[in-house]
């Protein structure tokens, strides 16, 4: 390894999570990060800038991003493109800008003010009523009954306002990122693949790559997104030679290899009753002929993906505080309860709801059982009761001479040309091939199948897991923007002190080798080989 260049970082994926890391490693000076906030003025206004300047660019050349869009963003912009999602699932304050956490808000101040005052779901008007007064209460305290804290410019404190929990539409925010990528790049970006991880006994990482090639490094960050898609038991045969000539079946991982034509006038089934799920179903129904949603349960309705104590701001704090004190078999459990199962925001359920009740989606709740080819289309065997549905969704009763009745459990059989798998994804170990190759290589710990992390999000010899696979270092919302706002803070706490030491130990060798250079040009003064002005460097 010795003649191998070594990068201090490498992180594996160019998603949210890995840009809001390096937001955070760029945007905290290592100069200035220990200083109260009268010495950080100070150094501010000396020398801050050029300090600052230096350190990013030092950050810069210590960190390599691995992904195969070889882009930042490029793979996740894709995925909302496929699903045509009109606005995130995550509150105004959740975003990948680590430097100011109202920069969103204060974007779409400017920008798009409109996107403010758009309606949410009723479950968290209580909430955002109760946080607003609470708020303005606890700030009148302070500050001597005067009301809440405004801007100058006469506007509100944007953490006392109701709009903190709005959910910001998905071009602005696209927009907004484009900022915060402008001011983030530098880091050397490689499009290519990791297909493989090996620890030295160095504890260096190699990490092959799929052109061949291989990278080194000492600490490795994987922020490797969800995982492979789940698929079912009934559809693992026909997912797996999906590429053969056969009806189409994919998962919601795989739209963006479809296009809308695709569907013209074909009857589309989509399983699943999450948040992809539906927007699968408005997706297509705009051009199918007919689409069907089956779920085994019914529709949920959850403004975030975690449950709304999370979001509080008022709080998450003491949420967080009791996830971080349980061990990782309680937390999982807190997890599940926070998640409680497949959901849909109040606004997509709104959107889906009409479409339903105008007969674009038909919506069938029970089990798929099996799925096989029947002459040119999929037919799809279920376990349903609610029988009384099958008449408007291509289902036909197994039993004709039979009577249904509510309640009761019929086996029903559905045809369709389009199969869309929304069931989510395989957030385990056993999920991804490089959590796999290191679980198996070196039975690292893990609970439920995910990493056992430390508070640093380090699963064990300088490698760091963030998004949903660091769940139990993070909470029930690592996979959403406000986890990995806190996941960046975590891992990027550990980096900083790792970067500051590799800092220290190359200004040392500057440093030294500096001093040694201005050593010989004074000795080859002495013996006449050299001129004088040599002599009027300051030694240092």
């Amino acid at each position: 390894m010795a003649d191998q260049h070594i990068w201090p970082v490498i992180i594996i994926g160019a998603g949210p999570q890995a840009l809001a890391l390096v937001s955070y490693l760029k945007c905290h000076n290592d100069s200035s990060a220990t200083m109260d906030d009268a010495a950080h003025g100070r150094f501010m206004k000396h020398c801050g800038k050029e300090t600052k300047h230096s350190w990013a660019q030092f950050v810069d050349a210590s960190i390599l991003v691995l992904d195969p869009a070889g882009g930042w963003l490029n793979q996740w912009t894709t995925q909302f493109e496929a699903l045509n999602i009109n606005h995130l699932r995550s509150p105004m304050m959740a975003h990948p800008d680590m430097s100011q956490e109202s920069a969103l808000l204060e974007h779409l101040q400017l920008h798009h003010s409109s996107a403010l005052h758009r309606p949410v779901g009723a479950a968290i008007e209580g909430l955002k009523s109760r946080a607003g007064t609470r708020a303005t209460r606890r700030r009148a305290k302070k500050r001597g009954g005067r009301g809440a804290m405004r801007y100058s410019n006469g506007d509100a404190d944007p953490f006392e306002s109701s709009v903190m929990y709005t959910r910001p539409p998905v071009p602005a925010f696209n927009e907004f990122l484009e900022d915060v990528v402008e001011r983030t790049k530098g880091p050397t970006i490689m499009a290519v693949k990791a297909i493989g991880v090996v620890v030295n006994d160095d504890g260096s990482k190699s990490i092959e790559l799929s052109d061949g090639n291989t990278v080194h490094c000492h600490r490795l960050v994987l922020a490797v997104g969800n995982g492979v898609p789940r698929v079912p038991t009934w559809a693992e045969k026909a997912y797996s030679t999906r590429g053969q000539p056969q009806p189409r079946i994919l998962h919601t991982n795989d739209l963006t290899s479809m296009t809308p034509d695709d569907m013209n006038g074909k009857r589309v089934v989509v399983v699943g009753g999450g948040m992809s799920a539906a927007h699968a179903c408005l997706q297509a129904c705009t051009n199918a002929a007919t689409t069907t949603m089956i779920s085994r349960h019914d529709l949920r309705e959850q403004e975030f993906d975690a449950s709304l104590p999370w979001f509080s701001r008022y709080s998450a704090h003491a949420e967080r505080c009791a996830f971080y004190q349980a061990s990782p078999e309680d937390r999982m459990r807190k997890i599940a309860q926070a998640r409680g199962g497949p959901s849909i925001s109040s606004d997509v359920l709104s959107r889906l709801q009409q479409v339903m009740a105008d007969g674009q989606v038909h919506f069938v709740q029970g089990a798929v059982t099996n799925l096989e080819v029947c002459e040119s289309d999929w037919m799809l065997s279920l376990s349903t009761d609610k029988a009384q549905e099958r008449d408007s969704c291509n289902c036909t009763d197994k039993n004709d001479n039979s009577e249904s009745h509510e309640g009761d459990q019929d086996d029903v059989d559905m045809h369709a040309d389009v199969v869309i798998l929304a069931t989510g994804f395989n957030t385990t170990v056993h999920g991804h091939p490089l959590l796999k190759q290191l679980y198996q290589d070196h039975a690292w710990p893990v609970v439920n199948g995910l990493p056992v992390v430390d508070s640093g999000l380090t699963w064990a010899d300088g490698v760091h897991v963030m998004g949903s696979f660091a769940a139990l270092g993070v909470g029930p919302d690592a996979g959403n923007l406000s986890g990995a706002r806190r996941a960046a803070a975590m891992i990027g706490d550990v980096l900083l002190s790792a970067l500051r030491d590799s800092k220290a130990e190359e200004n040392d060798e500057t440093d030294t080798s500096t001093k040694a250079s201005l050593r010989d040009e004074k000795a080859q003064y002495r013996a006449g080989l050299n001129n004088m002005y040599m002599l009027l460097q300051v030694e240092t």
